[in-house]
């Protein structure tokens, strides 16, 4: 037996999550929409479309940077938004339903505004989502300020190039520990980071609120596609609070 089997079985520890429901993929630049909705494809055996694809249907726009176009087959390039550069989905001709439909893809997405959410109530939302079977359960993705939650993703590619927002997808809620606040497990879609991260609660509706609703800030929920009188309106409110008067996405 090798020393490197030996010490294998030795330590008996899980090489990932073993509750983990996503297999981790890697964004493109200023693709971490695109990389997480692949992610849910993958999840529910849709068949996927490249990401340059999928974000170029939700409004992908680089930096005017050869070094950065370069990589992709032909992206669009052009001033970068209120939230920086990547997918424009705050505008209607970018809505994700709206790709879906384009692209083919039998998803549908439903916004929860951040003003909708309340510290004290987003636990329990969190968990009436995750609650049932796997693969009934909505997939919940978080829009939020990545400098805001992570300090040193200033360090990461485009981290000076006015990048804002991001978006992750909930693994689980985290169980409960004595003096701590309620955390969340991510899948992080960005290069160079694990791709499973440990974030506190309160400190992920801060960054969430910091992108506000106008730029799509809150959650997003994503779902097998239904039938159009099913879809209801494009956002949803937590429990029965009345939905927030907010610029349709």
């Amino acid at each position: 037996m090798s020393w490197f089997s030996s010490s294998l079985q030795e330590v008996e520890r899980p090489v990932v999550p073993k509750d983990t429901k996503y297999v981790p993929l890697v964004q493109q630049e200023y693709c971490s929409a695109p990389a997480c909705i692949s992610m849910v494809m993958l999840r529910r055996g849709i068949s996927l479309v490249p990401q340059e694809l999928l974000g170029h249907a939700m409004g992908l726009t680089l930096p005017f940077d050869k070094e950065i176009t370069s990589r992709f087959y032909n992206g669009h390039v052009g001033p970068a938004s209120t939230i920086g550069y990547g997918v424009r989905v705050h505008e209607p001709e970018f809505h994700p339903n709206a790709a879906f439909q384009k692209l083919n893809i039998p998803l549908h997405f439903q916004f929860v505004p951040v003003s909708a959410l309340k510290s004290e109530e987003l636990l329990s939302f969190l968990d009436e989502l995750t609650a049932g079977p796997a693969e009934d359960a909505k997939d919940i993705l978080f829009c939020f300020s990545q400098r805001m939650l992570s300090p040193a993703s200033l360090l990461l590619p485009g981290g000076d190039r006015g990048v804002q927002a991001h978006v992750c997808l909930l693994d689980r809620v985290e169980p409960p520990v004595p003096g701590v606040g309620w955390r969340v497990r991510l899948v992080d879609p960005a290069v160079g980071v694990p791709k499973w991260r440990i974030c506190d609660g309160r400190q992920l509706l801060l960054s969430m609120q910091a992108i506000g609703d106008d730029l799509m800030g809150g959650i997003w929920l994503i779902h097998k596609r239904v039938r159009r009188r099913e879809h209801g309106s494009g956002s949803t409110p937590i429990a029965a609070a009345p939905p927030p008067q907010a610029t349709p996405p």
